[in-house]
Formats: structure tokens, sequence, C-alpha cells
């Protein structure tokens, strides 16, 4: 048992470690839309360029997998939320990585936006609709929608 929870670290810890580095950047301004899903690739220039900052370049994402500030994913050949948004002007990018289907990891990711400059939050695949109610219960000044998947909650909001 000791030896099955040190293999799952280690390999937990060497892929967080495999994650390129966030390239150097300046906070882009506009509206900060907060992007809740399997994270996406930052070192595509476009989409580096969208990234929020903080005051210190630090970008404003973090990684609920890995429990780190690289919220890191290959890019895939389809289209996602991030590329959409990347291409219109004056968006800035927050990024919550996250296992959707993990309802405590997506409750921690949805507490963690709310608190960030985003008041627009856009889950990336499909999430539990029940949490996508109580968020905007809890958090009423924030708009949550959900782009595709197959448990997709209305995009709309009260």
């Amino acid at each position: 048992m000791v030896r099955a929870l040190f293999c799952a670290a280690f390999a937990s810890s060497a892929l967080a470690a495999d994650k390129p580095p966030v390239p150097a950047g300046r906070d882009p301004g506009g509206v900060a839309i907060a992007i809740i899903g399997p994270g996406f690739d930052y070192t595509v220039p476009a989409l580096a360029a969208r990234l929020a900052r903080d005051g210190e370049g630090e970008i404003i994402g973090w990684d609920f997998i890995h429990n780190d500030r690289r919220p890191f994913e290959a890019a895939t050949a389809s289209p996602s939320p991030a590329r959409i948004l990347a291409r219109e002007p004056g968006v800035r990018l927050v990024i919550a990585r996250v296992d959707i289907a993990n309802r405590d990891m997506a409750a921690k990711a949805i507490g963690w936006a709310a608190r960030s400059p985003a008041r627009i939050v856009l889950f990336d695949g499909g999430v539990d609709p029940a949490l996508v109610e109580a968020a905007r219960h809890q958090f009423p000044d924030t708009l949550f929608l959900v782009a595709g998947g197959a448990n997709a909650a209305p995009a709309s909001s009260p």
C-alpha cells in the first residue's frame, strides 16, 4: 500500500515537472474570462499573449490536478474555448485545470475562479448541472457558461 502511494505521488510529481514553464509576459488587459477545464497549451504564442497576469507577471491560473501554477494540457486538433476566445480583442484568460468529472475538484475551481478577476466563468466540457446551479446561487455576480459535453448545463443564467 505504501509503495503504491509512493509510486502514485512520484508519477504525479514527474508529470508536473514535465510541463513547460509558462512564458514570461504582461497582463494584456481587458475582460477576464475564467476557463475551468482540461487546461491548454500556454506555449502557443496566441494563447500566451492572452494569459491574465498578476502585478508581478505571474499567470492567474492554477492546475488543480497537480496543485501547481502550470495549467498545461498539450494542444489538440479541435478548437478549444481558449483558442476561440484568444482571437477576441480585449480578452484575458484565467485558467483552472481540473478533471471536470471530479465534482469536488470542480467545486474548488469554481470558488477559486469566483475570487479571481473574472466575472465570466466558462466550463470547458460537461459538468454536473447541479454544481453550476449552486455556483450561480453562491456567486450571483458571476456569469457561468458551459461549453459542450454530455452533461452540459444550459448556457444562460437567471
